[in-house]
């Protein structure tokens, strides 16, 4: 895939390595208090005690307004799912973030593997939105935990977050692990927010789970929605391995085109499936049919790296076969991270990606974020950068505004941040709007490539 232009000078690698080991391996040894001055979080390895956070950092003051808390009935243990959450405003809230930085055995590294390098541009661009808080209403202390890979490893950080009780638990990244703070959330009634799994069966009736990754049903349910309003169904199709692969795909957006559609839908999307064999061979007409037909938009609704040679195949194949003709085509997620796709595929097949979070350099606030990262950390942010920086603005709105269950009372309210927007509603797999199984981000963006870059296309 094509990059797009830096606006600073790239920093050398050895700088960049440099600045990530000291970011993940040297962090200071105390909690941050964001209210009145910045201190780097605390990152907890299994084998460290946690401090005492019950209180106030000594020397900090809080410089906050005296907020009443609303005296809501007390929640229950027997009183799942949960209709109504308190409105909760505090003094101090203690947040516990929860990343896999796999401090042990570090120094034994010559370099950063891909996983430690994405968390610390994560944790950076955390750190900037702490720098950047100037003040507010309550004073926000952050423990940051290390989540090695063992279970024992992660038993060690509930049991450190049964003592010390957070007011907001923010990760863990591993999928088995969200699980199980999940349920520890839903048992101490502590809201938790999973910024990177999205999952149907993460969790149940859990109204203070909040995941800002959308579902999938969510990305096809957006593209679905585009397709419809530009073109008609006999000029679409909906692309798929002949051997049986992708039904449960094709399935899932035949449904969901039934279920979203604000009309009555009469006709389904024509499906074509593909022999991926006849995608190698040079000569060979693939899509020629389709085009006789005055087809013009295509879906792939592939989101897995084990799809990514089926779907860099039909894209070269449509974009030989194509001519002069206009086509557009519809992918999922997949293609804006794939290498293997040049530029002359995006520009000339008009490619429509569905993305929950993009970074458009152009942004003003973009651009002062790139330039305050790179002063002070000597490389240029990432997409994980961008993401730090976003989920901790969100989090910092949510409490001034709303207090402790803030996710609860933003539902169905937009909240514009630098590189992605939440809008909060709930999912429920019982079809009834009273049951809550969680809370979830559903924006999304429909991005296209145009000129030399990618661009947002379309805003909810």
């Amino acid at each position: 895939m094509t990059s797009v232009p830096n606006l600073l000078p790239q920093s050398n690698g050895s700088k960049l390595l440099l600045g990530l080991t000291i970011l993940v391996a040297l962090v200071a040894c105390s909690t941050s208090s964001v209210a009145t001055r910045t201190k780097s979080p605390e990152i907890l390895t299994p084998d460290k005690e946690a401090p005492d956070v019950e209180k106030p950092m000594p020397g900090f003051r809080v410089d906050t307004i005296r907020w009443t808390l609303v005296s809501d009935p007390p929640i229950t243990s027997d009183m799942a799912p949960v209709e109504r959450l308190p409105s909760e405003k505090q003094d101090v809230y203690e947040i516990a973030l929860l990343i896999p930085f796999r401090t042990t055995g570090f120094y034994d590294n010559a370099d950063l593997d891909a996983n430690k390098q994405k968390f610390a541009h994560f944790y950076a661009g955390m750190k900037q939105a702490i720098k950047n808080r100037r003040g507010g209403p309550a004073q926000i202390n952050i423990t940051t935990y290390d989540t090695n890979r063992s279970d024992a490893d992660f038993d060690k950080v509930l049991s450190r977050m049964t003592l010390h009780r957070p007011d907001l638990i923010v990760g863990p990244y591993e999928t088995d692990l969200i699980s199980r703070a999940a349920t520890f959330a839903k048992e101490n009634r502590i809201p938790i927010i999973s910024p990177w799994r999205a999952s149907t069966r993460i969790t149940r009736d859990n109204v203070y789970f909040l995941q800002l990754r959308p579902n999938i049903t969510e990305y096809y349910a957006k593209i679905i929605a585009h397709i419809n309003d530009n073109f008609n169904r006999r000029e679409v199709r909906i692309l798929g391995r002949k051997n049986g692969e992708d039904a449960g795909k094709i399935r899932a957006v035949q449904e969901i085109n039934q279920e979203r559609s604000p009309l009555p839908v009469t006709e389904a999307f024509t499906t074509m499936l593909i022999d991926k064999d006849s995608l190698m061979v040079a000569d060979s007409l693939v899509f020629d049919r389709a085009f006789e037909q005055q087809v013009k938009a295509f879906f792939l609704p592939h989101f897995s790296s084990r799809d990514e040679d089926f779907v860099y195949s039909c894209l070269r194949k449509l974009y030989a076969e194509k001519a002069e003709r206009e086509v557009f085509i519809y992918t999922m997620p997949l293609v804006l991270n794939s290498d293997r796709i040049d530029i002359n595929i995006l520009k000339n097949l008009n490619i429509r990606i569905c993305e929950y979070r993009f970074a458009d350099l152009r942004n003003p606030e973009i651009q002062r974020f790139r330039q305050s990262y790179f002063d002070d950390f000597g490389w240029l942010p990432t997409e994980d950068s961008y993401f730090g920086f976003d989920v901790m603005n969100f989090i910092f709105y949510g409490l001034d505004k709303y207090g402790k269950y803030f996710h609860y009372y933003l539902e169905n309210e937009l909240v514009d941040l630098a590189q992605m927007s939440v809008y909060i509603e709930r999912f429920t797999r019982e079809k009834d709007d009273d049951h809550i199984d969680y809370m979830m981000n559903s924006h999304l963006y429909i991005i296209s490539f145009e000129g030399e870059r990618f661009t947002i296309r379309d805003i909810r």
